[in-house]
């Protein structure tokens, strides 16, 4: 293998160098103070947004079916919840009317009662409304459990708190940007040919991470793709394969310049490196000791430094 020239790597990145304006701090704590709300009781007529607390008894040709009638359930009108045209005809009823409401079920709906004329007898019980109560010391308060904070007390301590939340996330970004073109560079600048089995390996495992994530979904692999951008399952394919390929350029050419340089592993660090593997699989270090062949462990310590010299050295340029 011929190295290149692998220290000063240039890695021009199309983020800017991380920093957080006030309007970012505002806009996110205006989505935070929308998730902290009060249910209040109201009186008159009930309107779209009103969580109704009804009875109700469903009805086709004059008999009651399975499943079509409930006491003291919940139903947030304009939610879109039940049937088309059930909550509309509940708009404008007050406390203890009864009203019969007149449905047809869609055709794609149960056999049974697919397209079928119903009726049902509700029963308006009591009727909320949903109010924000915004950014006081309730909220904060709530808002610093939820997150496991301690000293969150004042829209200060909050205002603080997001702006390092936001900085912290561009961070990651621009990180997660730099180690992904860090790569590319590092496979650019050795003459090195991927072995393409180990490619091809690597292909069919984070395919089939794919397709079991789209399971968990409820869709088939070719929709998942689709979704997200990649051109069906041959795009997401070629996307893998590309990555692959570059990881095993990357291992190469790591593996190189750790023997170039003389790096070594000593007995303390290949140890920590064992645990560290055990702590994060939750495994015993001595057995994980006998799993692993310690050639393995040993290469990726080496490696790890030869990446770290790339990395120390390497020129960060953000987008003007």
């Amino acid at each position: 293998m011929k190295l290149g020239n692998y220290i000063g790597l240039e890695v021009k990145l199309e983020q800017h160098s991380p920093s957080v304006t006030v309007d970012e701090v505002n806009n996110r704590k205006e989505r935070l103070v929308s998730q902290f709300v009060e249910y209040k009781d109201v009186d008159g007529e009930l309107k779209n947004g009103h969580i109704s607390t009804i009875d109700f008894v469903g009805r086709v040709d004059g008999v009651e079916f399975d499943g079509g009638s409930a006491k003291d359930f919940e139903l947030e009108i304009g939610s879109g919840m039940f049937i088309p045209g059930f909550e509309e005809q509940m708009v404008g009823m007050t406390k203890g009317e009864t009203r019969v409401v007149k449905v047809t079920f869609p055709e794609q709906y149960t056999p049974e009662l697919a397209g079928k004329d119903a009726e049902f007898t509700v029963t308006l019980h009591s009727m909320k409304e949903r109010v924000n109560t915004g950014i006081n010391e309730s909220t904060i308060a709530e808002f610093a459990r939820k997150q496991g904070i301690e000293g969150l007390k004042t829209e200060d301590d909050l205002d603080k708190f997001l702006m390092n939340q936001i900085y912290y996330e561009k961070q990651r970004a621009v990180q997660d940007e730099t180690l992904r073109k860090l790569d590319i560079a590092i496979s650019e600048c050795a003459e090195v040919e991927p072995t393409m089995d180990e490619v091809e390996r690597d292909v069919e495992y984070f395919l089939a991470n794919y397709e079991s994530q789209a399971k968990s979904m409820g869709m088939e692999l070719e929709t998942f793709a689709s979704l997200v951008g990649l051109g069906g399952v041959e795009g997401l394919k070629a996307q893998i394969r590309g990555e692959a390929i570059v990881r095993n350029k990357v291992t190469k050419i790591l593996e190189a310049i750790a023997i170039e340089k003389g790096y070594e592993a000593s007995e303390e660090e290949l140890n920590a490196r064992i645990s560290q593997v055990a702590e994060r699989y939750g495994k015993d270090p001595e057995e994980l000791k006998k799993e692993v062949p310690m050639e393995s462990v040993r290469l990726s310590v080496v490696t790890d430094k030869a990446y770290s010299l790339i990395y120390e050295n390497a020129k960060i340029i953000f987008a003007e």
